[in-house]
């Protein structure tokens, strides 16, 4: 899969300094030149002692926060009377940055919040402070002073209230909480023409900072769209998409009435809590904010979503925070969409460097990026335990119960198949009639084996079966992963005699199938299927960790899982 680098502001793991000019107005005497404050447990500081007047002092609190720009939608900050009280005396709220220094290679993002002026504090040497920055709660604070802003504001006021910005391919108004970018059929088909490369870019500027932006396509910027035959990339508060140019062709967003609209952002507030609480069960560990994808059609000022499905997916990665991370391995990390109750893994394909998640999407959703580890008693010693640890965590292999994997025992057709379709990430079909005879629509297999049929993935045994609980043989197994990688355009196809020259470096190459051996051979080649001692073995049956090493070579090859 080819990477899709977010329009960064960015450089490196980020450092942005915060500055919160907490006007305080403190009967203090002139002597007290530092007072200790106390966080809500995460971190501590100290506030230090401005411009007194009449022996009632102003003090600043001066915040360096390594996190990006984006964690900084809707911050508040609280001054209580005292530790543990629950008496508010202050509360600030998120204005905008105020400068972008570059400092060593890094951007420093300045932000000013301001206090109400006149607070007195019931004890100044007791006082307590917390911040909640989109549930993002992984920060280190350092504190020290700062000459405070004028009482009242900062210097810079960001676009708001109907304020446009000019963007690369239309105008972009700015709301309270979201920027429409208009665009503009004549603007749009001068960025085509000037792109050389195979995607169009629509860029966001960095004045923009709502939590999210929704982009209006007119019908004639559609059209110019799937003419131009080019993708689009987009990226916005951690979020990056590039929507394939299959896209603009569907039949029902080419034929729709109105405007195409594509919102993307940040979940904030209440809901984004909600959301993260529900996350962390099951295992689960969130580890970014929470994401929402958009797409419908506007006429009349009316917006209908898109329900379907694309055809070709779209690719997305989501930024998530390393700090987070603690001691999981990068492997752990995948994109999950909320289906109304749950969290539903969509996908992994870590960029460590970036910190970003990748995955194919077939729909719009909300999404986070969630760390998930497993293990089973019984792979402790195992030869391939990190392996299916890794395939565990991305939701391809499943124990045979709650503790164990059973790595040794035979794996079923029906079994081996579910890893490739969950490697994959094919959106499951139930159609009406079952594709093979002894496929009951109402085994847990049905849906895999149907959605595998539908890909081209499996053929069957012959005679309309499939028999999905014979137990699966290594070529058979290397035929289904050769399959699913042509059919992504991946993988070599080699000739007779190149399969030959493969397969005569194995004992037993003699001993393939005719119809697996172009297959079985291919395999090899691309390093999905190694021998074993004894050879290749190709009659034999697979085992569950030889297939869960299987998958987890398929998905590398494929571009599929990243770093891990």
């Amino acid at each position: 899969m080819e990477w899709i680098h977010r329009h960064r502001d960015t450089v490196g793991n980020v450092a942005a300094v915060l500055v919160l000019a907490l006007v305080l107005s403190l009967a203090l005497g002139f002597g007290a030149s530092v007072v200790q404050a106390q966080s809500n447990g995460t971190t501590s500081g100290t506030l230090t002692q401005g411009t007194c007047n009449n022996s009632v002092c102003d003090y600043t609190l001066s915040l360096i926060w390594p996190i990006t720009n984006t964690q900084f939608q809707n911050i508040v900050v609280t001054v209580y009377k005292s530790v543990g009280s629950d008496q508010q005396v202050s509360t600030l709220t998120y204005q905008s940055d105020t400068a972008k220094v570059v400092y060593s290679g890094v951007y420093l993002y300045v932000y000013d919040i301001m206090a109400a002026c006149n607070i007195t504090l019931v004890d100044p040497n007791n006082i307590a402070w917390s911040v909640d920055a989109s549930n993002v709660v992984y920060f280190s604070v350092y504190l020290s002073g700062t000459e405070r802003p004028p009482c009242g504001g900062g210097n810079f006021t960001p676009p708001s209230g109907g304020e446009t910005v000019t963007a690369d391919a239309g105008t972009i108004t700015v709301g309270d909480t979201t920027a429409t970018y208009a665009v503009d059929p004549s603007k749009l088909t001068n960025l085509i023409n000037s792109t050389s490369g195979s995607t169009v870019t629509l860029t966001i500027p960095d004045q923009v900072h709502t939590p999210q932006v929704s982009i209006s396509l007119p019908a004639d910027a559609v059209a110019a769209l799937a003419s131009a035959g080019k993708d689009v990339s987009v990226s916005y508060q951690g979020a990056s998409l590039q929507l394939p140019k299959e896209t603009f062709s569907l039949p029902g967003i080419q034929n729709a009435q109105g405007s195409l609209v594509l919102a993307l952002g940040t979940q904030t507030g209440d809901a984004a809590k909600a959301l993260l609480q529900s996350a962390a069960t099951g295992g689960t560990t969130p580890v970014s904010q929470v994401f929402t994808l958009d797409l419908g059609f506007e006429a009349n000022g009316v917006v209908t979503p898109f329900t379907g499905t694309f055809a070709v997916p779209v690719r997305a990665a989501f930024e998530y925070q390393p700090d987070q991370l603690g001691s999981a391995p990068l492997g752990s990390l995948g994109d999950y969409w909320f289906d109304g109750s749950t969290w539903q893994f969509v996908g992994g394909i870590v960029d460590g460097q970036d910190h970003q998640v990748g995955a194919n999407l077939w729909h719009f959703s909300t999404y986070t990026v969630l760390s998930y580890q497993k293990t089973f008693a019984d792979i402790a010693h195992h030869w391939a335990k990190s392996t299916i640890e890794l395939m565990a965590s991305k939701h391809v292999v499943k124990g045979t119960s709650a503790t164990t994997f059973e790595p040794d025992r035979a794996i079923t057709r029906a079994e081996f198949t579910a890893m490739v379709v969950r490697a994959l990430g094919y959106p499951l079909q139930t159609p009406a009639t079952s594709p093979f005879s002894d496929v009951s629509t109402k085994s847990w297999y049905y849906s895999v084996v149907a959605t595998a049929k539908a890909h081209g993935l499996v053929n069957g045994v012959g005679g309309g079966r499939f028999a999905p609980e014979a137990k699966i043989t290594r070529e058979e197994m290397a035929a289904v992963v050769v399959r699913a990688a042509h059919a992504l355009g991946k993988g070599q196809t080699l000739s007779a005699s190149q399969a030959d020259a493969v397969l005569k470096a194995f004992a037993d190459a003699k001993s393939v199938s005719a119809w697996a051996r172009a297959e079985m051979a291919e395999a090899v080649a691309d390093g999905l299927i190694k021998g074993r001692e004894t050879g290749l073995a190709p009659a034999a049956d697979s085992t569950r960790a030889e297939s869960a090493t299987v998958s987890m070579r398929f998905m590398d090859f494929l571009g599929l899982l990243g770093d891990h």
